[in-house]
């Protein structure tokens, strides 16, 4: 991926955070067939989400997922980038997650979902 669009993801993701609403965030990957683990995160209480991205490769979201998660770890800690993340988000924690069925096929999206 280009570096400006990661750079536009990350000021959207930045936005969206700095939201009064926002109390906690969590970035994840998704892919159709349906989006089957953004429906893991509503049930753990996220109660609203945004695709920041999507038409990828499995690579390619989990690239943008793993630079976003990078970045909110790399964030300085009075910033809402940082408080208001996921406890993985802080301690570096990124998970591959599930392997889809179709990896090359641009059917995945990088989306962050909060409460």
């Amino acid at each position: 991926m280009h570096a400006k669009r990661l750079n536009v993801q990350l000021e959207t993701m930045k936005a969206i955070v700095a939201s009064n609403s926002v109390k906690t965030f969590y970035v994840g990957v998704t892919s159709r067939d349906p989006y089957k683990y953004w429906a893991w995160y509503w049930k753990n209480g996220y109660k609203h989400a945004v695709i920041l991205a999507d038409w990828l490769t499995e690579r390619d979201a989990k690239y943008l997922e793993e630079f976003l998660q990078k970045c909110v770890y790399d964030a300085d800690k009075r910033t809402p980038l940082w408080r208001k993340a996921h406890a993985n988000h802080k301690k570096g924690r990124y998970y591959l997650g599930a392997k889809s069925p179709k990896p090359t096929e641009k059917i995945h999206a990088v989306y962050v979902a909060w409460w």
